[in-house]
């Protein structure tokens, strides 16, 4: 049940081109696959949707801003819809639903609500902040990440480089491999402290390196749209079955050239890559595990000065 963002933007669009108003119904085409019956519609209300068809009743958790899910009965089954309700989001819903009919396919029926509920969490904060712009500090955030990934697919390969890249998915670290985690930092010049967001980056089961990056801002270097055109460009010409995946992780960081959501027009350029090895005795570091009990979440902040006798070469 595979299918492209595109392949589904087109036929949303001849849904749509042949809809008659007077009717009043939704009109939807099921699309064939092994498995979940699912298919896509579009309703009088003028929104795109997502329809799949199972045999138990499902309660969905969450609820979803700028999406709407219903679950009605129909004879002997039930239909889980799931509807846009902000159009200038279609972008990012086509790759949402492509996501979801290949996560569907050759599912057992009664697994469909349960797979979709969990392609939605993934999603859930993209689509609560809608178009939000990308902050400075996340720009340059994604422009050294994108640095590391380049420098991952060419030690590790494509796919399990672009697999790995675990920061646009709201992880604990910026990259997760089978025997180790990275933690990337971007750090300007005037820095003297490298914030840490939350208790779990440090810990693990496995090595966890801190990767910091100083990045230097001026008329040299590349914007964060280059940055992302050298990469696909490097993909394309090692591995560009991986590119959909990458192009996946660009919209759940709020990059979406569809939408004109590409950075500004800032140049970067990274002066170097510095390891440090954060499982080192006396590392910097607050770890959840070892935390006290009724602390639940927090914040800090590591002299960089302090990072110097931790420093290591890196796995790649």
């Amino acid at each position: 049940m595979k299918i492209r963002p595109e392949e589904l933007k087109e036929k949303w669009h001849k849904i749509k081109d042949s809809f008659n108003d007077s009717k009043g119904i939704q009109w939807r085409q099921i699309i064939g696959g092994e498995g979940v019956k699912a298919g896509v519609l579009f309703t009088p209300r003028r929104e795109y949707g997502l329809i799949l068809f199972s045999s138990t009743k499902h309660q969905f958790k969450a609820k979803y801003k700028n999406i709407s899910v219903q679950q009605v009965k129909a004879d002997k089954s039930y239909q889980t819809i799931l509807l846009l309700n902000d159009e200038t989001l279609l972008p990012y819903f086509e790759i949402l639903c492509s996501q979801c009919f290949s996560e569907l396919d050759g599912k057992k029926e009664e697994d469909g609500p349960k797979i979709l509920e969990k392609q939605l969490a993934t999603w859930s904060n993209l689509l609560k902040h809608g178009r939000r712009d990308l902050t400075v500090e996340e720009e340059r955030g994604l422009f050294v990440e994108l640095e590391v990934l380049k420098k991952a697919i060419t030690f590790f390969g494509a796919s399990i480089a672009v697999n790995a890249w675990s920061g646009p998915l709201e992880k604990s670290q910026d990259f997760q491999f089978d025997s180790f985690f990275v933690e990337v930092k971007a750090k300007q010049a005037i820095s003297t402290e490298i914030v840490i967001s939350s208790f779990k980056q440090f810990d693990s089961d496995r090595p966890i390196y801190l990767l910091v990056a100083p990045i230097k801002e001026g008329e040299i270097g590349m914007t964060v749209q280059d940055k992302v055109q050298e990469l696909r460009k490097f993909l394309n010409a090692t591995d560009a079955s991986v590119l959909p995946l990458f192009e996946e992780k660009l919209s759940f960081v709020g990059y979406e050239e569809n939408l004109d959501k590409v950075g500004s027009e800032n140049k970067y350029e990274i002066q170097e890559l510095i390891w440090y090895d954060a499982n080192m005795d006396e590392f910097p570091a607050i770890r959840a595990s070892q935390l006290p009990d009724g602390i639940s979440s927090g914040c800090y902040r590591i002299l960089y000065q302090s990072l110097r006798r931790f420093r290591v070469e890196g796995p790649f």
